[in-house]
């Protein structure tokens, strides 16, 4: 990765990220709009972690007034979303406060040595190719990291998400899909995703397994986030930190009186 600037690499995982919100919206029948260099995309889901806005470049506070305005145009007041940014911001007195911890932002560079995936007895990887399938994959993984699954009609991913760059897989052992893991490809990266294993079955190499899987999937460079927690795993397969995603979301009371109803129109 030497021949790069971090600046370059933070570029391409802004735009790798604006892409895939992108490609939620429009597969999930939502809308997009971009506002100077904030990619906004409207998926209709309940989560707001599927409803990305994604600055492209840093987003000054003066700035940050304006974009407020336009998201509460852009999104009804039910809405959910939230702004990762790749970018180092700070939003304080702003209409945006941080909504959860920052995550690693890690990068496996390609070509890499090629890797098989690690073999675990019984384990099974099969890509999600139907309906079915990305409802199994909801459930393991909002199960997987704790959430109870939303598998409502309405509010939940389905197969119409599926190609365009994005593929999806359940891990399973002896039968039973206790894993997960998600590529979408980009122009310049593919953004590896969704890396989960149920609470019962790890520790014995099913994440790795999952993630050289995904990574094997693609010949450009990978990206993925990763939890301070999780950051050693992936370390042992090839990807090293280059930054940090921060996540902003709406600030209360009632997003502040929804940006001052939308600075008087």
């Amino acid at each position: 990765m030497a021949d790069e600037s971090n600046a370059d690499l933070l570029l391409q995982k802004a735009e790798c990220l604006a892409a895939y919100g992108r490609h939620l919206a429009h597969s999930m029948g939502g809308r997009t709009s971009q506002w100077q260099n904030v990619v906004c995309c409207d998926a209709g889901l309940a989560s707001a972690y599927r409803n990305l806005v994604v600055p492209l470049r840093p987003v000054s506070v003066v700035a940050a007034k304006e974009l407020a305005v336009h998201l509460a145009r852009f999104y009804d007041s039910r809405r959910k979303w939230a702004l990762w940014s790749v970018f180092s911001l700070d939003l304080a007195g702003t209409d945006f406060e941080h909504s959860c911890s920052d995550t690693l932002s890690m990068r496996r560079p390609q070509p890499s040595p090629v890797m098989n995936t690690p073999d675990v007895a019984g384990l099974v990887i099969r890509e999600v190719t139907d309906d079915a399938d990305v409802k199994l994959f909801e459930q393991v993984r909002e199960t997987a990291n704790g959430r109870v699954p939303v598998i409502a009609a309405g509010s939940r991913l389905d197969d119409r998400i599926l190609g365009n760059g994005y593929h999806l897989w359940l891990g399973l052992l002896n039968g039973l899909a206790v894993a997960t893991a998600a590529i979408f490809e980009s122009d310049a990266v593919s953004m590896v995703k969704s890396i989960s294993t149920l609470p019962g079955f790890r520790h014995r190499g099913i994440g790795s397994a999952m993630t050289v899987h995904a990574v094997s999937m693609s010949n450009k460079p990978a990206i993925l986030d990763s939890s301070l927690d999780a950051a050693g795993l992936y370390a042992r397969v090839g990807f090293e930190e280059v930054g940090r995603v921060q996540f902003w979301g709406r600030k209360s009371p009632e997003w502040q009186a929804r940006t001052k109803l939308m600075a008087n129109e």
